[in-house]
């Protein structure tokens, strides 16, 4: 934080490295805060926006992720990136859920299955969802031991929505605020599913940090979590401080 600095240099910023470390630091955060929504947005955006990127076609991780520039050729030179990138594919799915005594939390969105002990409840839970293609979500437990425990559901900090529609079996069981835990307490039964959307919207945020262009505004743009990234050539005339010269747009945010 007050660095900010936007680069493609090859010794600039954004290692992979760095950025494993920091989902580690946050889903340890989580654990000891399990419905401080901030900790589990902040994996989210870790890991899609940089590990998942880090990725070549072939499986090789790149060291850097340029925020400007062409993307890095990916490496196979066994490298502390490559190794710590290999280490958190590896932990995936241990970041999707997390659980104590009564409660189960639902902390990220991918189709998976997870089996618990909640409460009086033994079963597994199965999500399906295509996100982040696809704004909806379908929870079904399968309970060998049907009992009283409480779902946590995350309801992202970026949702576009004032109030998310949680429905049980098809009826409206709750409301829950973006950049909250929801908890969802019931006597759970075989074969119950849990139905919800969470819809995205573009977002432009200002860029406060210190490659600054004279005469010029930056802004990043978000999909929901989606950092966004543009394509096409850079203007020889726009030159951020190193000397790089980066895209420009004649338009405004709302334009966009």
């Amino acid at each position: 934080p007050g660095n900010y600095k936007l680069s493609s240099s090859p010794r600039g910023v954004y290692e992979t490295c760095n950025n494993v470390l920091w989902t580690d630091l946050n889903h340890k955060l989580l654990q000891y805060f399990p419905t401080d929504e901030k900790y589990a947005a902040a994996m989210e955006r870790s890991l899609i926006n940089i590990l998942f990127a880090a990725q070549n076609d072939n499986g090789a991780i790149r060291y850097f992720n340029h925020m400007t520039g062409k993307k890095e050729a990916g490496t196979m030179f066994n490298t502390c990136c490559e190794v710590q990138a290999c280490r958190q594919i590896g932990q995936l799915p241990q970041f999707i859920y997390s659980y104590n005594d009564n409660n189960v939390y639902v902390n990220l969105y991918a189709a998976s299955e997870y089996k618990f002990f909640a409460g009086g409840a033994k079963g597994t839970l199965i999500m399906d969802t295509a996100f982040p293609y696809s704004q909806d979500v379908k929870i079904t437990l399968s309970l060998q031991k049907e009992g009283e425990f409480t779902l946590n559901l995350r309801i992202p900090s970026w949702c576009a929505a004032d109030k998310v529609d949680i429905l049980l079996n098809g009826e409206l069981a709750a409301k829950a605020a973006p950049g909250t835990y929801y908890a969802l307490n019931r006597q759970f039964k075989d074969g119950d599913v849990i139905t919800f959307s969470l819809p995205m919207e573009i977002k432009a945020t200002k860029y406060v940090g210190i490659s600054q262009i004279e005469g010029k505004v930056r802004y990043g743009i978000q999909y929901g979590p989606l950092l966004m990234a543009l394509t096409g050539d850079a203007d020889p005339s726009c030159i951020q401080p190193g000397g790089e010269a980066v895209a420009n747009l004649s338009l405004t945010p709302t334009d966009l």
